[in-house]
């Protein structure tokens, strides 16, 4: 029973690691790489930028890959540990819908990849046809990246609904810090569906949630997953 144990806290270990990791390489994109993208005002300042830093934007695309592998090993320790126990199929689902935002968030990064793509194109022929419908292009563009962007987040705020209702029913966490993550995510699920339905997001409903997963992600550095009853 010890060894179990112990084998579960280490397991708890590794997964709080592994948010840890996602949650650092998602910020440095989203907060340190994307914005280095834009060289200027108006539609050509996101071709040009884009074109003129394709290594940013692949090393954007390489984080966004690597966040997503961590995440998906991530769900499949859970399920391990989840074997024999009554989250086990619930586990399954995680794991699904982990694989499902991965294949959403891959899409979404193409986008990034278009950009780079007609930049490069509207630099090599600065009076082209491209550079005159560098606008239209660009609403396209930001219209077909918006419409993967909110239904991968919204994907990513079910799935944390579904981790928090099961690492509380399993016992794994503490029940209030199930409780409040089960809130933040619906909380950011909120936020994200104003985005879906054309309103401007609101950021307020999207914070609670990274604040409780950085915690739960420091919980389970230092604890691992507590032992349960329920099997």
């Amino acid at each position: 029973n010890r060894d179990k144990t112990m084998k579960l806290q280490s397991a708890g270990s590794w997964f709080g690691a592994a948010i840890l990791l996602g949650y650092m390489l998602d910020i440095a994109s989203n907060f340190w790489l994307q914005p280095g993208i834009r060289s200027g005002d108006g539609a050509m300042g996101i071709f040009v930028g884009a074109g003129q830093r394709p290594d940013l934007v692949g090393m954007i695309v390489l984080l966004s890959m690597i966040s997503g592998i961590v995440s998906l090993m991530a769900a499949a320790l859970l399920c391990k540990v989840s074997v024999g126990r009554s989250i086990f199929w619930l586990s399954l689902a995680y794991l699904g819908l982990k694989a499902g935002q991965f294949g959403l968030g891959g899409v979404e990064m193409a986008t990034l990849q278009l950009y780079r793509s007609l930049g490069t194109a509207m630099i090599a022929e600065p009076t082209g046809q491209l550079v005159t419908l560098a606008e239209p292009i660009k609403h396209v563009v930001a219209g077909l990246r918006d419409g993967l962007h909110f239904p991968t987040m919204l994907t990513g705020g079910i799935s944390v609904l579904l981790l928090y209702y099961m690492l509380q029913k399993s016992g794994f966490i503490p029940r209030w810090l199930g409780g409040v993550g089960m809130l933040a995510a619906m909380s950011q699920m909120t936020g994200v569906s104003t985005g879906l339905f054309g309103s401007e997001v609101n950021f307020i409903f999207l914070a609670p949630l990274a604040l409780v997963h950085l915690t739960l992600a420091i919980w389970l550095l230092v604890r691992g997953f507590g032992e349960s009853a329920n099997v």
